[in-house]
C-alpha cells in the first residue's frame, strides 16, 4: 500500500507544548477528537506533556513529516497492560494542512509495529464516534474489526454520541496487515530461534 513512509514516530519533548497548544485552541480540531472540549493554556499544555513523557502506563509519540522534520500530530497506546497484554490506540493531527493525506493511517500502522512486535501485545483496541465515518473506514482497512456499540457513551458537540468499539489481533496484524502496508512480517520461526541463542 504505501511504498513509502512519509512520517516517522518520535519520543515527545517538552518543547512541543509550543506547538499542540496552538492546536488545541482550533475550535475546528475540537470537533475532529474523540473527547470533550476543554480551555488549555501554555502552562496546562507543558504540564501534559510533561506527564506525557514520563507516563507508565501509556507509550504517547510525536508524528514529525519525515522531509521537514516536522510536528504534526501525536499518537498513543493508552492503558498497555502487560498481563493481558492489550492497550487501546489513539491519534491526533493537529496541522491542519497534515489532514486526510494517510499521514494518520501510516503512523498508527507504525505504532501497531512496534506494540505488536517490540511490546508483545496481543490485542490493540480503538474507538470511533459512530458519526466519524472517515475513522471507522480507515480502521476496517487496516484490518481492525468491529466489536460493539455503545450506546449514548460520549458527549460530543452539544449531543450524546455512540461510540464504536474495534480491536484487531496480533496473529491479524502479522499475516494480513503487515503485508498488505508493506511493513516486515515478524517470521514466529526466525524470532524462536533468536531467544534460543540469547539464553
Amino acid at each position: 500500500m504505501f511504498d513509502e513512509y512519509n512520517i516517522y514516530l518520535r519520543a515527545l519533548e517538552l518543547d512541543d507544548f509550543k506547538i499542540s497548544v496552538k492546536w488545541r485552541m482550533d475550535e475546528e480540531t475540537w470537533k475532529l477528537l474523540y473527547g470533550p472540549r476543554y480551555y488549555v493554556s501554555s502552562e496546562y499544555e507543558k504540564k501534559w506533556i510533561e506527564g506525557a513523557i514520563f507516563s507508565q502506563k501509556d507509550i504517547r509519540l510525536a508524528m514529525c513529516l519525515k522531509k521537514e522534520n516536522k510536528l504534526i500530530g501525536f499518537i498513543n497506546l493508552m492503558g498497555v497492560d502487560m498481563i493481558y497484554r492489550n492497550a487501546e490506540l489513539s491519534v491526533w493531527i493537529g496541522d491542519k494542512e497534515c489532514r486526510n493525506k494517510a499521514y494518520g493511517m501510516q503512523a498508527c500502522l507504525l505504532l501497531m509495529q512496534f506494540g505488536f512486535y517490540e511490546r508483545g501485545l496481543e490485542r490493540i483496541s480503538a474507538r470511533a464516534l459512530e458519526s466519524h465515518k472517515v475513522t471507522r473506514k480507515g480502521l476496517l482497512f487496516m484490518g481492525f474489526k468491529e466489536e460493539g456499540l455503545l450506546r449514548n457513551a460520549v458527549y460530543k458537540n452539544g449531543r450524546f454520541q455512540n461510540t464504536v468499539i474495534y480491536s484487531i489481533l496480533s496473529s491479524e496484524f502479522n499475516e494480513k496487515t503487515a503485508a498488505k502496508f508493506n511493513l516486515t512480517p515478524r517470521n514466529s520461526n526466525e524470532s524462536d530461534k533468536n531467544d534460543e541463542e540469547n539464553i
